[in-house]
């Protein structure tokens, strides 16, 4: 029922001597409690009682839309870049234009929309950023140059997969009858059984997937025995021939990864490790897709085996 409708039903019965209660009761009954507010049928009453006949809205007093002239435009342009995070309640305050009007010109004529801040690990300073961009230069032209080749590289990190999976957005949505509440799905807490993995893996697949025992942590030894020697000893025996000759290892810049111990155990067994911008973990190919993935396809089966054997290396099974 539109607007006009509704006045003039509002009128009618006015005519004949309802109130505004009388009137909303009658309207949310016939058309649902969200048709009218009793303040809007209180104050077409209140119009009529003064003499109004007229059912159309009153001419709007405001500021023509021609406001949206270059130099209004270029004013907006300069707020805007002084201070990314202005409101537009501001930019009318400092200028004195209407708050359409700024709305218009910020979307039509500037073609800017305003998202919100990504929050992100680490603020970088320009050295960062250029040590960053040095970096993926230099890893990008060995590639390029043939001087590395991409099956040579073995990257890895750790991860906490949670036994209880709250799945995706789309994988949890549910039919539902009209009026019922939707389901709910309480998020991970700090409580719910987890277990750490360290997952290595190189083109041809993983190379290896060791889950760490519940009250333990991952320190330098730690990495070196469970991890490292595990990882090389299952790349000589695919590799019987070239062993570990021009293997790369990436890894990213936690502790136990650059330790003095492991830095010596790589120079021994002549393991080059790829050097890895800091504070950059969209870098790191595991936290960039392989651990999402990898969680989403494995909690497509619902259930599934952990098998771990004494070194603690795992396979995961349905």
């Amino acid at each position: 029922m539109d607007k006009t409708n509704i006045r003039l039903y509002i009128f009618t019965r006015f005519k004949l001597g309802f109130n505004a209660t009388q009137i909303h009761e009658e309207l949310c009954d016939a058309w649902g409690d969200g048709c009218v507010s009793y303040t809007t049928v209180a104050e077409w009453i209140h119009r009529f009682k003064q003499g109004r006949t007229s059912l159309d809205n009153d001419p709007r007093i405001g500021r023509s839309v021609t406001e949206a002239t270059d130099k209004n435009i270029e004013v907006i342009r300069a707020l805007i870049d002084e201070n990314p995070h202005i409101s537009i309640r501001y930019m009318a305050f400092e200028t004195g234009l209407s708050y359409g009007n700024i709305n218009r010109i910020i979307h039509d004529e500037l073609k800017l929309k305003k998202l919100c801040t990504r929050w992100v690990p680490h603020e970088l300073t320009e050295k960062y950023k250029q040590q960053r961009m040095e970096i993926c230069q230099e890893k990008l032209a060995k590639l390029e140059s043939g001087q590395w080749r991409l099956c040579d590289i073995v990257t890895g990190d750790e991860t906490w997969i949670y036994h209880r999976s709250i799945g995706t957005k789309q994988s949890n949505m549910a039919w539902c009858s009209e009026g019922a509440s939707p389901p709910t799905v309480a998020k991970p807490n700090q409580s719910d059984q987890k277990n750490m993995f360290v997952i290595f893996f190189r083109t041809t697949g993983p190379e290896l997937i060791h889950m760490v025992e519940s009250g333990n942590s991952i320190s330098g030894t730690y990495y070196k025995e469970n991890c490292l020697e595990p990882l090389f000893k299952n790349i000589r025996r695919q590799r019987p021939k070239s062993g570990l000759h021009a293997i790369k290892l990436h890894h990213d810049n936690a502790k136990p990864h650059h330790t003095k111990d492991i830095r010596t155990f790589l120079q021994e067994v002549g393991v080059m490790v790829m050097p890895h911008p800091p504070y950059s973990p969209d870098l790191a190919p595991s936290d960039f897709w392989l651990f999402k993935a990898a969680i989403k396809q494995l909690f497509r089966f619902q259930k599934f085996t952990i098998s771990c054997n004494q070194g603690n290396a795992c396979y995961i099974t349905r």
